[in-house]
């Protein structure tokens, strides 16, 4: 055998082994599965943004609300404020103690209680307990809220991502300014961001995108919102 074949032998006997290893110890995590199928992110898996310390899980999407379970360690945030243009968002916490800010209105929320932020409302929120936050989220109506939440943790997951953890602006606005739902970040102008969105609309079809949007939500973006069809997960 040559010094070659062995070099060759000796290098696939340790990715497989470090495979085996992510799977041993992570079963059923991101890293676990993406090993599997490198292809696409599937929303039965943990997704996470390291930097915010948040990790969430889908748990079902259809027109009535797009409901995952939030995970938000010591320390951990939302990593910046925002609002959603035509959806209510609702938090049931279930552990931990969570402080939002509610258009700078700040208010905290314990195990047993929920908060629900309507539409248009500026929020943002971190963890001020000494244990993980807990919690269910909803988004009402679901709307395309299931594709937004692909993208926006997917990005997270593969770390597109800037210094505070916010997926990078461009990338994220790329592959939803498409969608019906609206979110937006509440240092973003409204009139400049209803342009942007008007000018990236048909962003998703560069192929980047394209490839990304497929790898996130598990199809081809559809540009005539009308073929969009929501389902339970």
């Amino acid at each position: 055998m040559s010094f070659d074949s062995v070099h060759l032998s000796r290098r696939s006997l340790l990715l497989g082994t470090t495979a085996l290893a992510a799977c041993a110890v992570t079963p059923g995590s991101a890293l676990a599965r993406l090993v599997a199928d490198p292809r696409r992110i599937d929303m039965d898996w943990i997704l996470h943004n390291r930097i915010t310390r948040e990790s969430v899980r889908i748990d079902t999407a259809t027109s009535d609300a797009v409901v995952f379970d939030w995970n938000v360690g010591v320390g951990g945030r939302i990593p910046f404020e925002h609002w959603h243009g035509d959806q209510d968002e609702v938090f049931t916490i279930k552990r931990g103690t969570m402080r939002f800010w509610l258009n700078g209105e700040m208010m905290d929320l314990g195990a047993g209680q929920t908060l629900r932020v309507n539409k248009g409302v500026n929020h943002v929120g971190k963890n001020i307990s000494d244990e993980p936050v807990e919690a269910v989220v909803r988004l009402e109506p679901g709307l395309d809220g299931l594709e937004v939440f692909q993208i926006y943790w997917g990005l997270c997951e593969d770390g597109h991502v800037n210094k505070k953890g916010h997926p990078k602006v461009m990338l994220l606005a790329a592959l939803t300014a498409h969608l019906e739902g609206r979110h937006c970040p509440s240092h973003v102008p409204t009139a400049a961001y209803e342009v942007a969105r008007r000018m990236l609309r048909r962003a998703v079809d560069k192929p980047r995108n394209r490839d990304l949007f497929e790898r996130y939500t598990g199809r081809l973006p559809l540009l005539d919102r009308d073929q969009v069809v929501l389902g339970t997960v």
